[in-house]
């Protein structure tokens, strides 16, 4: 080849979008359609042009090893050539179709050409209306297994009519199909640019408006492209114009861009089981939607059967992860897991290193799981973002902006402002409660210091000698609290029932109280007080007291304890004590 160069040249001109009408359009405009065929229903509209006749199909052909399964979109029909004998070798096929408008700008097609005995398909034009043909398109030989995509610029000003001319190989794995063809028109001034209808798109590479296929649609014109239905709905023809509006059964759902309701199918993670879908385990998972039975639930991403095909799954070490769900042994975790990078040095033997799952620091995350070839690092947190604990897969929103790689996000300026007025609130609250408190005290207090009432002082922690006890009730009592005249006493004085007032009683283990009885003096002040400087006339008496009681009733009433009176003092009220 002497000018490749210019040959290449020539080839990408005549694939570029102004190759076709000499023109480039706007986006969501092309050249004007000509007509199209999805051969969903019928091979309209093309016709029988001489030779064998093409057949209309649905799924796969009559022949194993040879020709498609389905429709290009995964259901619907199709035009195919049946090479079965004796349809070989070498017979021929032609598919017809007349032009609405005179000239054809480009063609758009699918085809599929597998088989070990594949033949040849040729796209001609005619400009004489059938008398003669020129091949503007040609494929010979197995092309694999699929459909497979072609788009052929034409410019054809006076084109009348497009033919597909199809012949058999040498055996009858040769059968040749093809599905969804889009004619574009072609316009004498060069080009002219139009809005492309609802129901189909334009196509950039062939720069002509395309139907939209099945499973698809455009609502309004100048689409640059066409919708996939959402999950869970379908649609069965081309050109659509509407939002797919055929919804798979309830329980069901389906991928998006479904063509039919064989498209629905029990979500992936569940299974059917006589017409209603049930949960796989909870390490469980399907491949896909529409599994039909329980045995295709297999072990999770993470996840391995450690046993083939066994009725359990075993999570991966440690921030470890497979690659994909159905793994069968631990050998296959060798993901790191999400939330963990790849650390260390690959074949790092030497060190007794290699490659290992690290977590992601707190202010970092890693949504994916990773391998040695594209994760060697976590991702920082965006500002207003946090991920306070290692090995985060995500990052949590902040209330404000904050910094990138924020571990943990403080509250904001309302918030701080707000915990401030609470404080405030919180204390003001704490100090009146407490001034209340202290009033009440003050007016229980001064009734009881204007009757010359009881005032008790206790000094913990100390032990005083007999010598600092004196003698209560005026000398009336000895040491022993006996009764009787000798005693400057009342006389016998019975057991009265259980005191009203209030017991003293020490704590075991600890050194007894000493009490002194001081003559009753009415005291002037508001508060009552002890004035250490005032000393009875009478010479105290020391005693050591076991137990203490208040009484305010007659002095009759006074308790002593079973047991005894040994060491037991009844003091009346107008008494003043200091302990």
């Amino acid at each position: 080849m002497r000018h490749p160069a210019r040959l290449l040249a020539l080839v990408l001109a005549a694939w570029s979008p102004s190759s076709v009408n000499g023109t480039v359009c706007p986006t969501g405009t092309a050249t004007p359609q000509n007509f199209a065929a999805n051969f969903d229903l019928s091979l309209s509209p093309f016709y029988h042009g001489g030779g064998q006749r093409w057949r209309w199909n649905m799924g796969s052909t009559s022949s194993s090893s040879t020709g498609p399964v389905s429709g290009r979109s995964g259901s619907g029909g199709y035009a195919y050539t049946e090479a079965s004998s004796p349809n070989y070798p070498a017979f021929t096929f032609i598919l017809q179709a007349d032009c609405p408008t005179l000239g054809v700008g480009g063609v758009h097609f699918y085809y599929s050409m597998y088989g070990y005995d594949m033949g040849n398909l040729d796209l001609e034009i005619s400009t004489t209306n059938g008398a003669s043909w020129t091949s503007v398109w040609s494929r010979s030989g197995n092309q694999g297994f699929g459909w497979h995509s072609a788009a052929v610029s034409v410019n054809a000003a006076s084109a009348t009519n497009v033919r597909f001319f199809g012949t058999t190989g040498y055996g009858y794995t040769s059968d040749i199909a093809i599905d969804d063809v889009t004619v574009a028109t072609y316009s004498s001034t060069g080009g002219t640019c139009v809005k492309c209808p609802a129901g189909s798109y334009a196509d950039v590479s062939l720069a002509f408006c395309v139907t939209c296929p099945a499973g698809s649609y455009s609502k309004s014109s100048g689409a640059s492209s066409c919708t996939a239905c959402a999950v869970g709905k379908y649609e069965a023809s081309l050109g659509s114009t509407t939002a797919c509006s055929d919804s798979c059964p309830p329980g069901k759902t389906s991928e998006a861009g479904a063509t039919s309701s064989s498209d629905c199918g029990c979500a992936i993670g569940t299974y059917d089981y006589y017409g209603t879908c049930y949960k796989c385990a909870s390490e469980k998972t399907t491949i896909s939607i529409g599994a039909d039975d329980v045995d295709e639930c297999v072990c999770k991403v993470g996840y391995y059967a450690p046993y083939s095909f066994g009725t359990y799954c075993r999570r991966c070490p440690s921030g470890k992860s497979t690659t994909s769900a159905g793994s069968l042994y631990s050998s296959s975790c060798t993901e790191c897991d999400k939330g963990h990078y790849v650390s260390g040095v690959e074949d790092d033997w030497f060190n007794g290193g290699g490659l290992t799952c690290a977590a992601c620091s707190p202010g970092s995350y890693q949504p994916d799981v990773s391998n040695s070839v594209n994760q060697t690092s976590c991702k920082l947190c965006k500002a207003g973002r946090f991920a306070s604990k290692s090995g985060s897969a995500t990052c949590a929103p902040c209330d404000s902006a904050g910094e990138p790689g924020a571990s943990y996000c403080g509250p904001n300026a309302g918030f701080i402002v707000l915990y401030v007025f609470l404080a405030i609130i919180g204390i003001a609250g704490i100090c009146a409660a407490a001034l209340f408190a202290e009033k009440k005290r003050q007016r229980q207090v001064a009734p009881e210091a204007a009757a010359g009432g009881l005032s008790t002082s206790f000094n913990r922690g100390v032990t005083p000698s007999l010598a600092s006890v004196a003698s209560l009730f005026g000398g009336g009592l000895s040491g022993r609290n006996r009764a009787g005249p000798d005693a400057g006493g009342l006389g016998p004085r019975p057991r009265p029932p259980p005191p009203r007032g209030i017991a003293l009683v020490p704590t075991c283990g600890v050194a007894p109280s000493v009490f002194t009885r001081v003559q009753p003096q009415v005291v002037p002040q508001v508060v009552p007080q002890v004035v250490p400087q005032v000393v009875p006339q009478a010479e105290p008496q020391t005693i050591a007291v076991d137990a203490v009681f208040v009484n305010d009733g007659p002095p009759a009433a006074q308790a002593v304890p079973a047991g005894g009176d040994e060491g037991v003092v009844v003091i009346q009220a107008g008494d003043v004590i200091v302990v």
